[in-house]
């Protein structure tokens, strides 16, 4: 029987006593043995079989992710908004004209803010996930408020500014929350639920931008979309995990309970909760803890560094002029609503396909894809082949690239560095998105067309292929503990170990 000691462990609440052993040794947390182990030592009865072989409620599971994750709809919405608007803002028919230079600065300082937005998540999520995602959907929704009412450019630039504050709070702490909620068994599922209603979010715009024919009503239609986002946390219990990190035992029982489901034993995941917090109070032991962090964080540096490298933000942004660019013979619109659709299904069947496949084996596909993909929109024929190609680009980024850059965050990296891993990658990340954002055109001017800027991208994904091909383990189906004894490993060959 395996036995966990945890210190300084303030327990309150009824059913304290029944997850805790408090004898006078010291506070004690013991594992339930396995059900092979009860069957071995004594006879149980069907109904205490039935309790100990019930998996985890998958539906539970969903229903947590997808009401914590519906602000990653309404900032998916903020950056799926300048696609349509793009056109509606050159126009003088709108009685607002904007310039290529200052529509280049709209669609790249929401990069930019993402970056401060980032730099803000690690401390706030110190203080909670929930609360975290609560705290950003206030500002969003006032964001909207402001754009919808703009009589100048200054205000737009100031929205997409503060939109992207918000998306950098929201796409880490609504994917860290949902890593932390989820049973390893689900898990791979489940953290493609914020990429999944962040996608829903876009495509939700660009369906919208078909019947509403100003960019104002398309504003308000992000307010309204973003309003359910200030309500719903409070309908998902807080991350157990973070809970178990403040030495709130009981609270993070209840809410294990709340995810599994009545009839699952949750005491074992609990215990292990427990064994991963750090104990270590010297300084000495404090500094060794965050050196066996160091490699875990790069390595989520260098994939979501490969999420913004690819391009995917820029391409989406300015659709119109790649698609006039590359001689497509579909419409813009058409287009937006294709690109859209196709994300939001192949972000639903990544879903299945995380904890099918793996992550190690997506990211490499995915990444040569994309390179293919893009390499196909740069010098591939007219007619309807660049939107075909595009769409194979976006398919494979959603199925690899995509989702699992923000589920390696809560995978690899141990509970005590998150919230710096967080601010670390994510403000680098969204630096360089900023960046690629921002000198599309000019490396369009610089390179001689945007033949040579689909080719450079696809230079970087291809060399993101090769990179997680080198140096990121495989953590499909491993369990917190697993995890953390992968990234304590110091070996110079790859690590390695058996899923479960």
């Amino acid at each position: 029987m395996s036995v966990f000691y945890t210190q300084n462990l303030q327990i309150s609440g009824p059913n304290s006593e029944d997850i805790l052993d408090g004898s006078a040794k010291g506070a004690k947390f013991w594992q339930q043995p396995s059900c092979q182990q009860q069957r071995n030592t004594s006879p149980a009865s069907s109904e205490e079989q039935l309790v100990k072989e019930t998996k985890p409620s998958l539906w539970r599971g969903v229903m947590a992710a997808a009401l914590g994750s519906w602000s990653c709809l309404a900032s998916g919405a903020s950056l799926g908004f300048i696609t349509p608007a793009l056109p509606l803002l050159k126009s003088p028919m709108e009685g607002l004209v904007l310039t290529e230079d200052t529509l280049s600065w709209v669609a790249s300082l929401l990069m930019l803010g993402a970056l401060f937005g980032a730099a803000l998540a690690g401390p706030l999520l110190s203080k909670g996930r929930r609360t975290t995602i609560w705290l950003s959907s206030i500002p969003l929704a006032l964001s909207w408020a402001i754009l919808a009412t703009a009589n100048a450019p200054w205000p737009i630039l100031l929205t997409h500014l503060l939109f992207g504050v918000c998306l950098g709070i929201i796409g880490d702490s609504v994917q860290l929350y949902v890593s932390e909620i989820a049973h390893p068994s689900h898990r791979g599922a489940l953290g493609c639920v914020p990429v999944l209603m962040f996608n829903v979010g876009t495509l939700a715009c660009y369906v919208a931008s078909l019947f509403l024919d100003s960019w104002r009503h398309l504003a308000w239609f992000g307010v309204a979309v973003t309003l359910p986002g200030i309500v719903l946390p409070f309908a998902v219990p807080e991350s157990p995990c973070y809970l178990a990190s403040k030495k709130k035992l009981h609270e993070s029982h209840e809410a294990l309970k709340r995810l599994r489901g009545d009839n699952f034993d949750v005491q074992s995941e609990l215990s292990e909760l427990l064994h991963l917090q750090p104990t270590a109070s010297s300084l000495k032991g404090r500094f060794q803890a965050l050196k066996a962090a160091v490699k875990p964080i790069l390595l989520v540096g260098m994939v979501r560094t490969s999420s913004r490298l690819c391009g995917i933000r820029a391409i989406v942004a300015y659709l119109e002029p790649i698609m006039s660019a590359t001689h497509s013979t579909v419409s813009a619109e058409a287009a937006t609503v294709v690109v859209g659709t196709v994300q939001w299904v192949a972000t639903l069947a990544a879903c299945g396909l995380l904890d099918f496949v793996g992550r190690r084996l997506l990211l490499i596909s995915s990444q040569a894809v994309m390179a293919f993909a893009l390499l196909g929109m740069a010098f591939g024929p007219g007619g309807v082949w660049p939107l075909l190609f595009l769409s194979l680009f976006i398919v494979a980024n959603s199925v690899g690239l995509g989702p699992v850059s923000g589920l390696l965050l809560g995978e690899l990296v141990a509970q005590q560095h998150r919230s710096v891993a967080t601010s670390a990658t994510g403000s680098f990340s969204w630096v360089v998105a900023f960046l690629v954002t921002k000198t599309f055109f000019d490396l369009e001017h610089l390179l001689g067309g945007m033949e040579a800027v689909l080719a450079l991208y696809a230079a970087f994904c291809a060399l993101g292929s090769v990179t997680s091909g080198l140096w990121i383990p495989e953590t499909k189906g491993a369990s917190h503990m697993q995890i953390e004894q992968l990234c304590e490993q110091h070996e110079e060959n790859q690590p390695q170990f058996r899923t479960v």
